[in-house]
């Protein structure tokens, strides 16, 4: 499963992938791939991930964005952006 998310850091604004596709992707624990890097939620420099998601908390999609905010990624969640 993949999902897009935005990074932001400051004065540069990104997307990138949040998908358990990846070989760096471990016992269903998603991992970000940003800029074609895979990245843990340690490897991560210091910058905000925003999920933009308006569905119900529910589904395949929901449970990998679940997954990386339980395994410690500092993704925020935003139902109306």
């Amino acid at each position: 499963m993949t999902f897009t998310i935005e990074v932001n850091q400051p004065g540069r604004h990104d997307r990138a992938k949040l998908t358990d596709e990846h070989s760096a992707s471990s016992y269903g624990i998603p991992v970000l791939v940003w800029n074609g890097e895979p990245y843990g939620p340690g490897d991560l420099p210091d910058c905000q991930l925003v999920a933009h998601w308006h569905k119900s908390q529910t589904g395949p999609i929901w449970k990998l964005i679940e997954k990386a905010i339980n395994a410690g990624y500092p993704l925020e969640i935003c139902p109306y952006c």
